[in-house]
C-alpha cells in the first residue's frame, strides 16, 4: 500500500469535514440573534399598551379608546416592569453580532435606564410647565387621531370620558410635587394658567376637542353623525371644559402659591435694592435726646418742641419718652392760653 500517496487526500477529507463546534457556535449565534430580535418586538408591544398615544401617533389604533396610565400608583409599577426589560437586554451576548444589532441592544439598554433614572429622580413630579403638559398635550393630540370611521369616533368619545380622569391624576401627582418642593419656576406656571384657559373657553364644536364634529367622512351614517355630534359635544362641555377649568383653578390658586409669592417679593427687592441702600446708608442728623429737652432752659419753654419731639417718639412706639414730653407741652399749651385770656 503506498501511504504518501494517500495522505494528501486523508488531510484534504479531514479538513473539507464540518466542525461540530463551529456548528453549534453558529447555532448559538442565530438563537442569540433571534432572541434579542424577539425581545425587541415584545417591549415595542408594551410601549403600545403603556402609552396609547404613542400608539396611535404611529399607527397603531387597537388602544384608541385609553390613555395613558398617569397616577401615582402606576409609577413603581413601571419602575418594575422598566427593570425587568432591561435585565432581559443586559442578559443578551451579544458577541459575533452584526454592529447594527450590537447598537441596538446597547440602544435599548440606555432608553430603558434614562427610563428609569427619570422615575428615580422623580422628575414625574413636574407633569406640567408652559411648553408641555397634560393640558397641553391632550389637545394637541386631537389632531393626530384619526377620524375615518365609525368605531374611531366612538373610540374618541370614550377617550373624552376618561379626560377628567386624567386631569384628576395629573392634579394628585402636581400635589405630591409641591410637597417634595419639585416646581417649575414660579413665572413660568402662570403661563400655564392662560394656557387652560385658552382651551377650555371655547365651547361645543369650537372647542379644539369639538372640531373633530365639524365634519365626517361618508363611511359614517347619517343616524351615526348625529349620535356621534350630539354625545361629542355633551362630553366636550360638560366633562372636558369642566376638567381643564378645575386645573386652571388649582395651578392659579393652590400650585406653588408660595413659590409665587416668594418671587414677588425677590423681584421687589430687585427692583428697590437702590432705594434700600440709599435708606440703609443714609446719614441721619443727631437728634436731641428727649430727656435733654425738659432739662433745656429754652427747649423745656417752648410747647411746639416738645409737641414735635412726643409726636415722633409716638410714630416709632416709645411711649415711656413721649409721655412726659405730653405733658409737659399741654401744662405750657394751657399756661399760654390763659395769660393770652387775662391779656383781654
Amino acid at each position: 500500500m503506498n501511504t504518501g500517496r494517500c495522505l494528501p487526500g486523508l488531510i484534504l477529507a479531514i479538513a473539507l469535514m464540518p466542525c461540530p463546534s463551529r456548528a453549534a457556535t453558529d447555532t448559538n449565534l442565530e438563537a442569540r440573534r433571534k432572541k434579542l430580535n424577539q425581545l425587541i418586538g415584545e417591549e415595542w408591544e408594551y410601549e403600545m399598551q403603556e402609552s396609547p398615544e404613542r400608539a396611535t401617533f404611529v399607527g397603531d389604533y387597537r388602544y384608541n379608546d385609553k390613555w395613558s396610565d398617569s397616577s401615582l400608583a402606576h409609577v413603581p409599577v413601571q419602575r418594575a416592569e422598566l427593570q425587568k426589560w432591561l435585565i432581559k437586554f443586559q442578559e443578551v451576548d451579544t458577541t459575533g453580532f452584526p454592529g447594527q444589532e450590537k447598537l441596538n441592544q446597547q440602544l435599548m439598554i440606555r432608553n430603558l435606564k434614562d427610563q428609569i433614572e427619570y422615575i428615580d429622580l422623580k422628575l414625574f413630579l413636574m407633569p406640567v410647565d408652559q411648553f408641555s403638559g397634560v393640558h397641553l398635550n391632550l389637545a394637541v393630540f386631537v389632531s393626530f387621531i384619526p377620524f375615518q370611521t365609525t368605531k374611531q369616533y366612538d373610540d374618541y368619545l370614550a377617550r373624552l370620558h376618561k379626560i377628567p380622569t386624567v386631569i384628576d391624576q395629573v392634579i394628585e401627582v402636581l400635589q405630591v410635587g409641591e410637597k417634595e418642593k419639585l416646581e417649575p419656576p414660579a413665572f413660568l406656571l402662570d403661563r400655564t394658567v392662560t394656557q387652560c384657559d385658552t382651551i377650555a373657553t371655547p365651547a361645543g364644536a369650537e372647542s379644539t376637542f369639538g372640531r373633530p364634529v365639524a365634519h365626517f367622512p361618508s363611511a359614517v351614517s347619517a343616524a351615526d353623525q348625529k349620535r356621534l355630534h350630539d354625545q361629542i359635544i355633551a362630553a366636550v362641555d360638560n366633562e372636558v371644559r369642566p376638567a381643564y377649568r378645575k386645573l386652571q383653578k388649582f395651578l392659579a390658586t393652590e400650585y406653588a402659591v408660595y413659590s409665587l409669592l416668594l418671587l414677588v417679593l425677590l423681584a421687589f427687592l430687585i427692583v428697590s435694592r437702590k432705594y434700600i441702600w440709599l435708606y440703609a446708608t443714609r446719614k441721619l442728623a443727631p437728634e436731641p435726646a428727649s430727656a435733654d429737652l425738659l432739662r433745656d432752659s429754652k427747649s423745656s419753654q417752648n410747647p411746639e418742641v416738645l409737641l414735635a419731639e412726643a409726636n415722633r417718639l409716638a410714630w416709632v412706639f416709645n411711649w415711656p419718652k413721649a409721655q412726659p414730653l405730653y405733658v409737659r407741652a399741654e401744662k405750657l399749651f394751657r399756661e399760654k392760653d390763659e395769660s393770652c385770656m387775662m391779656s383781654f
